[in-house]
């Protein structure tokens, strides 16, 4: 089973976590409250409060199991699992992903906000 490191703001790692679990969590709405709130804070302009909020998020990268950091040295395990982030406008990033998704021959999970 493949297993992610979740990691605080500071990217120093909290715990290790299941990635069907974590998946199921995301998917159930327990995270739920912040990312409104986060949407919120997005519409209203208030940068300085969206900033705190980011830094209660936890963060994880699927790829792999960290010792205690985020950083390739601290790396215990690769999983060969891929993550792509775009970071675009969203009519440039649909358009990138549809092409990246046409490439592919492989079969992958992708999560959209």
């Amino acid at each position: 089973m493949a297993t992610t490191t979740l990691f605080n703001s500071s990217d120093e790692a909290i715990t290790n976590q299941s990635l069907i679990v974590l998946s199921h969590d995301i998917k159930d709405g327990k995270h739920k409250d912040l990312f409104e709130e986060h949407d919120s804070l997005i519409k209203t302009g208030d940068k300085k409060a969206l900033e705190d909020l980011k830094a209660r998020f936890q963060r994880f990268t699927p790829s792999g199991t960290f010792l205690s950091r985020r950083d390739a040295s601290n790396l215990i395990y690769y999983n060969q699992f891929l993550m792509f982030s775009i970071h675009a406008e969203r009519q440039q990033s649909d358009k990138y992903l549809s092409t990246l998704l046409k490439t592919l021959t492989r079969s992958f999970a992708i999560a959209a906000a």
